[in-house]
């Protein structure tokens, strides 16, 4: 999962999340953490151009873990991160 940080509003960013369509098996999935108190389907990912999917979310400064949720309630382990169940942590200056 690709994350982007972006200038927003003064003491916050913009985060983007993005995955490739393999990765969605073409299924409902969302970013999940505890910004958003882990609430499935409140920033669910929307396909873009060139086969990604993305959703974007504004945070104020601070550390924020999350994962990847597809529809029935399947965790997913973002390739980038080597061990399976573990939470993706982003920290924002």
């Amino acid at each position: 999962m690709a994350v982007k940080l972006a200038k927003s509003e003064p003491g916050h960013k913009k985060v983007t999340f993005s995955v490739d369509q393999q990765f969605t098996d073409g299924r409902v999935c969302s970013v999940v953490g505890d910004f958003n108190e882990w609430t499935p389907g409140e920033h669910k990912l929307v396909r873009r151009t060139a086969g990604k999917y993305s959703v974007s979310v504004v945070l104020p400064a601070g550390q924020y873990e999350y994962r990847l949720l597809r529809d029935q309630g399947e965790w997913l382990t973002d390739p980038e991160v080597e061990t399976a169940g573990v939470n993706n942590v982003i920290s924002i200056p």
